[in-house]
């Protein structure tokens, strides 16, 4: 019975996607590309640094530490950080894909962003996409790739692998 119920809720997660891919698609596909636009923005990427500046030297002098925290408070944050990605699911969604797939998956997800390394080497990536963006014409991605050979990544990911 369960493997019917998979096989069904595959069928119908495939189903709504092509609906929603037929129906929005184009709308979408139009949202995402004003809001790249925006990111990308002169106005957009000046704040942005303007903001960073601000919070490493603020007024011109290297920012104060941040007061260490203590062993309750990291440990509220993580669980108000996994309560809130438990809710952000919508319910249709829930009920679509089912309730302990779900679940286990917004765990994994969470587990996953707890590991140090697999969060710099996330950081790492992020910054070489920047990076190649702001700087097209220059040779950044062979400097990076020589860079990032250096990194044992899949070494990291298995350490850290979250499936169980």
């Amino acid at each position: 019975m369960k493997n019917r119920n998979q096989w069904f809720r595959t069928r119908m997660v495939t189903f709504l996607r092509q609906i929603v891919r037929a129906t929005f698609g184009g709308k979408i596909n139009l949202k995402i590309q004003e809001y790249v636009e925006w990111l990308t923005s002169p106005e957009y990427i000046s704040e942005m640094i303007t903001l960073f500046k601000d919070s490493f030297w603020p007024e011109g002098k290297w920012a104060d530490p941040s007061p260490a925290r203590s062993g309750s408070a990291i440990s509220l944050t993580k669980f108000m950080g996994h309560t809130k990605l438990q809710g952000m699911i919508s319910d249709e969604l829930r009920n679509i894909i089912g309730k302990d797939t779900v679940r286990e998956g917004v765990d994994m997800v969470f587990r996953m962003y707890q590991a140090k390394e697999m969060n710099r080497l996330l950081f790492y990536k992020m910054l070489e996409t920047f990076i190649e963006a702001v700087f097209p014409d220059n040779k950044i991605r062979q400097t990076l790739s020589l860079l990032r050979n250096n990194i044992n990544t899949k070494a990291i990911i298995r350490r850290h692998s979250v499936v169980k």
